[in-house]
């Protein structure tokens, strides 16, 4: 699965996104998709799905609640987990 099918199948579980939602300037948060409770389980789901670990810095950040650009985030975390097994001579 990809991020971007997996953050947006997690943002769904409360309510079906609008057909006029711009998912790349979307604030979950913001919108009542992912509450301040429920942001602990949806960034476990995601750490746990693809590998990843996810900074202070990087939850803190105001972008982190834009589901686009939490996507890409996730894509880069995905790529550099890759490359640093594949220096480390690890198998994916």
């Amino acid at each position: 699965m990809t991020a971007r099918d997996y953050i947006l199948k997690e943002l769904q579980r409360k309510d079906t996104l609008g057909e006029n939602i711009d998912i790349e300037t979307f604030n979950y948060l913001e919108s009542g998709y992912i509450d301040s409770i429920s942001i602990i389980q949806f960034l476990a789901g995601l750490e746990e799905e693809f590998g990843v670990e996810f900074t202070d810095a990087e939850i803190a950040d105001p972008s982190f609640k834009i589901a686009g650009q939490l996507i890409r985030l996730v894509e880069r975390k995905v790529m550099e987990h890759e490359r640093s097994k594949a220096g480390n001579g690890e198998e994916s």
